[in-house]
């Protein structure tokens, strides 16, 4: 086990670059990438001062598991939905759909 004498924050954050950062993250890569695009998407709505609605509602289709369906709203305009086993995937994947029908936009506003 390897231990870091008491050399304070500066000592701790060299070893954390050094030992873990540097080798294993690759920073410009994780900058690139969209964690939520939901998070994303409210953001940017909020940003250019649009409105936007998740509409949630139980998905009564013919599998055995509970699915749920959202149809997100942009200015009072169905843009795009998801469906899948949980409201909070369901309300991803109509974010990363709306997200590709407003990319440029978006990138212009957050680039």
């Amino acid at each position: 086990m390897l231990f870091i004498s008491d050399g304070g924050y500066k000592a701790c954050e060299k070893f954390i670059y050094k030992r873990v950062i540097t080798p294993f993250v690759d920073i410009e890569q994780l900058e690139g990438k969209v964690i939520s695009y939901k998070s994303l998407l409210i953001e940017w709505c909020q940003k250019e001062k649009k409105t936007f609605d998740y509409n949630v509602y139980e998905d009564t289709g013919n599998d055995d598991i509970r699915h749920f369906s959202v149809k997100l709203s942009i200015d009072d305009k169905i843009v795009s939905k998801g469906r899948a086993t949980s409201k909070k995937k369901a309300e991803e994947k109509a974010s990363k759909r709306a997200f590709f029908v407003f990319q440029n936009q978006i990138s212009k506003a957050f680039l």
